[in-house]
């Protein structure tokens, strides 16, 4: 689980919070696109580096470095995982539940694993149902943003 970052500076000036505010805000546009496109079943099987080249072709990241929308990209990537991995645990239990046979349990298994899911209606289903409360369930009790608190702070010596 992610916490929250909290920097302290002795020297930060008007201008440098400002331009780190605006970086701040522009990271946060990159990380609700990655969620907004990638967040559902059209990010399920797709690749960190494959995403990174084609935005780097089709998009404009001009006054933010490269490695800070980069990062920002895989990070997000990373928690749409994380809720994926957890959601499929919970399928898991669903499909050892609901199929007695071992053969069906062990090609539900395997297209659970190789992401192919998306193609199967009922694990499709049952991913879409446990995503939505998993999701819930996070935001109620935990926070799993990744967030960076900045203190101006000036110390006389």
């Amino acid at each position: 689980m992610k916490g929250t970052r909290i920097f302290i500076s002795n020297a930060l000036n008007k201008g440098k919070y400002l331009a780190l505010l605006a970086q701040a805000k522009l990271l946060g546009v990159v990380r609700s696109e990655v969620w907004q496109r990638f967040g559902s079943i059209n990010g399920a099987s797709h690749n960190y580096r494959c995403i990174r080249t084609d935005w780097v072709k089709s998009h404009d990241f001009s006054p933010l470095f490269a490695k800070a929308w980069k990062e920002t990209l895989r990070d997000g990537l990373n928690d749409i995982r994380l809720y994926e991995a957890a959601c499929k645990a919970k399928v898991r239990k669903q499909i050892h539940a609901r199929f007695k046979d071992e053969s069906k349990r062990k090609e539900y298994f395997g297209k659970l694993k190789y992401d192919q899911w998306v193609n199967d209606p009922l694990l499709c289903r049952w991913m879409r149902k446990v995503n939505s409360r998993l999701k819930f369930f996070l935001r109620k009790n935990f926070s799993l943003e990744n967030t960076v608190k900045i203190i101006p702070t000036i110390r006389s010596l």
